[in-house]
């Protein structure tokens, strides 16, 4: 899995000034407590242990406070704020993989 993916990043080229692919975005989406850090936190320490630059963005259920939890508008908030960083993080080159974890509320 890391062969490919370092293929798929061209992580040898990279840091380079040559052609700069945009980082490989993994998202981990549950109900509360079913999981998803646990996995986030297992699949950075592997990763970054294999030479990948790893981020991990606060989860928006930690950032959107001021919309209550069991309102339609608080996953749709949830879901732009994710939105948002996606796009940003897609026209960076900071990081070789983003990794979300994304909480839904059904």
């Amino acid at each position: 899995m890391v062969l490919q993916l370092h293929s798929y990043l061209r992580t040898d080229l990279r840091y380079g000034d040559r052609f700069l692919p945009a980082p490989f975005m993994i998202e981990f989406t549950g109900s509360p407590d079913a999981g998803k850090t646990t996995c986030i936190k297992e699949l950075d320490n592997f990763l970054y242990r294999s030479g990948l630059r790893v981020f991990i963005p606060q989860e928006g259920a930690e950032v959107i406070r001021h919309i209550d939890r069991d309102t339609p508008e608080y996953n749709i908030r949830t879901g732009l704020y994710a939105l948002n960083m996606l796009i940003d993080y897609a026209h960076g080159h900071a990081y070789d993989i983003v990794i979300f974890g994304l909480m839904v509320n059904l």
